[in-house]
């Protein structure tokens, strides 16, 4: 069930420059956690509503701002938005990173897979991203950067 669920958590250093945690507002959070509930029918019909808890002491879920989890203006895509851009400045870099096997290989399913993104100001500031969605960020597009992978339906509920 572990794989079903999205969890972001975002550690960020500093506050000074571009790449830092943004809430969504655009206003600059220290840190902030996202949680993905999955997607149910006819509670959770998109599979993109989250509950969000930053260090300013906010909680709030996406129907509280009615923007989902991939909203080119929601928190991900403001955090997001120094990849997202065509020209890099000299002073930024990222990586990507996923531990899944690629295809052909067998995984043992009862361990999580590790998948992240760091972003990096050389000078001030840096995020780190670390989240279980699959293929993500799928493009370095603000209006496509959140995969379909990410709405997957949720098989067994167990209580």
């Amino acid at each position: 069930m572990w794989r079903i669920f999205l969890t972001v958590s975002l550690l960020c250093w500093s506050a000074d420059g571009q790449v830092t945690c943004r809430d969504n507002n655009n206003r600059t959070v220290d840190w902030y956690i996202i949680y993905k509930a999955p997607r149910l029918d006819n509670i959770v019909p998109e599979g993109l509503d989250y509950l969000y808890i930053d260090s300013a002491g906010k909680k709030e879920t996406s129907k509280d701002h009615n923007k989902l989890i991939n909203a080119t203006d929601g928190v991900l895509a403001n955090t997001l938005k120094p990849l997202f851009t065509t020209s890099m400045p000299d002073n930024f870099g990222f990586i990507t990173y996923n531990d899944q096997p690629p295809p052909g290989y067998q995984a043992n399913h009862t361990f999580g897979h590790s998948k992240g993104l760091v972003m990096m100001d050389k000078d001030k500031t840096g995020v780190w991203l670390l989240h279980s969605t699959p293929k993500f960020p799928f493009e370095r597009d603000q209006n496509n950067f959140y995969p379909s992978s990410g709405a997957k339906m949720l098989r067994h509920l167990s209580v």
